[in-house]
């Protein structure tokens, strides 16, 4: 439970940082959506733990063919106690847009040995969502949880 609330945490600071972040650039970029004009240099955070480095959230954005943009996010972190080894989290997404629409997204978690792993994609008017808890599908206007 100590690390739910570790991770709650984490969660708040980078919703928190990412607000900055929109609101800390030039005037004319916050009127934008283009992650190219608001993040130029990609997001990166290093996450810290009772004052020491445990590790990593990274955003970046790349340009495709037809005017898609690819985004993946990648979080790191390994929690130590002198030396040994407590908790392992990874999580990687590559998510695909198209004029600001999701048409696909797949992540991969590994929770401290527990792996899971989501595969989204646009199908006609409705996104199809592959998971842990089977089959199912939505709305094109979903938002996946990657915080930029």
């Amino acid at each position: 439970m100590k690390y739910f609330f570790f991770y709650k945490k984490l969660y708040s600071a980078g919703v928190i940082a990412c607000i900055f972040f929109y609101w800390g650039v030039t005037p004319g970029a916050a009127k934008t959506n283009d992650p190219f004009v608001l993040y130029p240099q990609n997001i990166e955070f290093n996450v810290r733990r009772n004052g020491s480095n445990v590790g990593r959230h990274l955003v970046s954005f790349f340009k495709l063919s037809n005017n898609q943009i690819r985004v993946i996010a990648e979080l790191n972190l390994k929690i130590k106690i002198l030396g040994i080894p407590l908790y392992d989290y990874y999580y990687r997404s590559e998510a695909d847009w198209y004029e600001d629409r999701l048409i696909n997204l797949r992540v991969d978690q590994n929770d401290d040995g527990k792996r899971m792993q989501i595969n989204v994609s646009k199908q006609n008017k409705l996104i199809r969502i592959e998971g842990p808890d089977g089959i199912s599908s939505s709305r094109l206007d979903i938002f996946p949880t990657n915080h930029w």
